[in-house]
């Protein structure tokens, strides 16, 4: 039977899972306390959240959430990475993270409700943060009102050099 312990932790499972917009399930064997410390600092600095858990509590909270196909990622020692804000940033932390200590790997996950392999995970890590991504975004709507700014003005430019011109002739 349940214990209510763990009722409660399953409950904070799944408020942690529904809130989140992205979700990363990895390993955590070998990390020392120390790297396992700095990496949750740096986590908790990013607007995220990494929890230790067991797997069959966290299989629980993703059922009750209503994810399925995560059963392949919950075998051995498993940790959970949730990202509360940006969905990119938390990946990016991940990636760095666990290349720097060496050893551990990023299972899968879910991002924004759609399940996603650790070769999605990592792509989406090396993507730039979203205040470049709306840049080059804003850099490609204003392009095209660029082009047509500097046709006008070539083209008024042009006229008022033949005007100058004709004025020139007359006066001669």
């Amino acid at each position: 039977m349940a214990t209510q312990e763990k009722i409660e932790l399953v409950e904070n499972l799944t408020k942690s899972i529904k809130e989140a917009k992205a979700v990363y399930i990895s390993d955590y064997k070998g990390m020392t306390v120390a790297q396992m410390t700095s990496f949750r600092k740096k986590a908790r600095d990013a607007g995220m959240s990494f929890k230790v858990v067991k797997n069959t509590m966290t299989q629980l909270a993703l059922i009750q959430s209503g994810y399925t196909g995560m059963e392949s990622f919950l075998t051995g020692p498993t940790a959970v990475a949730f990202g509360y804000q940006d969905p990119v940033l938390p990946a990016r932390i991940i990636k760095e993270s666990f290349r720097e200590i060496g050893f551990p790997v990023v299972k899968g996950g879910f991002l924004e409700g759609k399940l996603i392999s650790r070769d999605e995970i990592n792509a989406i890590a090396d993507l730039p943060p979203k205040e470049i991504l709306l840049g080059y975004l804003a850099g490609t709507f204003a392009a095209p009102i660029t082009g047509f700014m500097s046709v006008g003005n070539n083209l008024l430019s042009g006229f008022l050099r033949i005007l100058s011109s004709i004025k020139d002739s007359k006066e001669e």
